[in-house]
């Protein structure tokens, strides 16, 4: 039978950890905002993940913020799908790291774009080479400017050709000297020819020679004379046609 709203706020942690999947169910949307930080830290895993649709659209920015590590990985995919940005804007960096990557590539494109730059560069590397096309182009160019090394190198080739002109040019050059030669070669034209000017004379010499012809063609001139010595050696004779 349903638990009374007067009954279930007086029970303990213990109490509401302790029970089953049909009472969680069971709850009104007003029980479960009723729930502080602590209590609704208390519910267990499977209680979380069994949470319906109205349940977890009713659930305050402060309780999602309660959310322990456990509690995090035990999102569906169909609830994660519902966390909307107010709910994760409120999450810890750690938190945001802890959504299991196949719930993190459900978060809304919305969500995506208003993630703060210290939740992105939390982002577990897994996380990163799993977003989606969507999105990838979704986040800000302050959020691309603050991935980590290991998080540029976790860029997949299916993704790089997705970075916007925007995204390329907001890119540091030592995150751009951290690709790999095989995801450098997939930055579209379009945003190769954004890449700038500092970044361009970064380039490692096999990234250099990782340039496609159509990329070469798309760099400006007035960036191509920036290049360093040992870059310049490096480009190949068939290079050399298309410049």
């Amino acid at each position: 039978a349903a638990i009374e709203t007067a009954d279930f706020t007086a029970m303990s942690s213990a109490q509401i950890y302790a029970l089953d999947t049909a009472h969680i169910i069971a709850m009104t949307t007003a029980q479960l905002r009723g729930l502080d930080s602590a209590d609704f830290a208390a519910i267990n895993t499977a209680g979380i993940a069994a949470l319906t649709s109205d349940q977890f659209n009713a659930l305050t920015t402060v309780q999602l913020k309660g959310f322990t590590t456990a509690q995090l990985v035990a999102l569906t995919t169909d609830q994660a799908g519902l966390l909307t940005s107010a709910q994760v804007a409120g999450l810890a960096s750690s938190q945001v790291a802890a959504i299991a990557t196949d719930d993190f590539v459900k978060l809304t494109t919305t969500v995506i774009s208003k993630l703060t730059t210290a939740q992105v560069a939390a982002l577990a590397t897994t996380q990163v080479n799993n977003m989606t096309t969507d999105q990838l182009v979704s986040l800000t160019t302050a959020s691309l400017a603050k991935l980590t090394t290991d998080q540029v190198v976790a860029l997949t080739t299916a993704q790089m050709p997705n970075l916007t002109s925007a995204q390329v040019s907001a890119l540091s050059s030592s995150q751009i000297r951290a690709m790999q030669t095989v995801d450098f070669a997939q930055i579209s034209t379009t945003a190769i020819s954004s890449i700038s000017t500092a970044a361009l004379s970064g380039l490692t010499t096999a990234q250099v020679v990782s340039l496609t012809d159509a990329q070469l063609a798309a760099i400006e001139t007035a960036d191509l004379v920036n290049l360093t010595t040992a870059q310049v050696a490096s480009i190949t004779a068939a290079q050399v046609v298309n410049l």
